[in-house]
């Protein structure tokens, strides 16, 4: 997380991260998997293997996420260009069950990108 917030990316540690999170994902808070999702994004390395089990992970714990956790994973994932239509519509009904509005949730610009790739036609 450190050397994503300072804009670091070292490509050999995060491989070797993504590699030990993949094999735990399902272990971390929803704090960690959105977290982990959002400092890979933010160094633009790319771990599709990861990001596809970070998404599988969240879907078995979407109603422990924090409304602010759902938004960081849907920032990640469209920093990240990952799609994955099944962690979206996820999201989008933990959202809509929860009462939420999409503003909330997902800003204009990412509403905007995830249109654009016909990942997520946003319902709420």
């Amino acid at each position: 997380w450190a050397f994503a917030k300072a804009g670091h990316n070292s490509p050999a540690l995060f491989d070797a991260i993504a590699s030990a999170a993949t094999a735990r994902a399902r272990d971390f808070s929803p704090q960690g998997l959105s977290n982990t999702a959002w400092a890979f994004a933010k160094v633009d390395h790319e771990s599709p293997a990861l990001f596809d089990e970070i998404a599988t992970a969240s879907m078995a714990r979407m109603d422990e996420f924090t409304g602010q956790g759902l938004s960081n994973l849907v920032r990640a994932y469209t920093r990240a260009a990952h799609a994955s239509p099944a962690l979206f519509r996820a999201i989008e009904e933990e959202a809509s069950k929860r009462g939420l509005r999409a503003s909330r949730v997902v800003t204009a610009r990412q509403d905007f990108e995830f249109r654009k790739r016909g990942w997520w036609p946003l319902t709420l």
